[in-house]
């Protein structure tokens, strides 16, 4: 039985992943801060502390 090919992707230069948009939300967390997800990056969350 053969196997199947995997496909290559190709690689992409910095530069170009850095000039991605990705839209933020950014929600106040229960214990103060904010919570800011990418919804094009499930599971990554960041959250950050709040300042005065």
């Amino acid at each position: 039985m053969l196997k199947p090919k995997k496909k290559q992707i190709e690689k992409q230069s910095l530069e170009y992943y850095l000039s991605l948009h990705y839209p933020v939300t950014i929600y106040p967390d229960a214990d103060g801060g904010y919570v800011a997800e990418i919804k094009d990056l499930p599971e990554r969350l960041t959250r950050m502390p709040h300042t005065r």
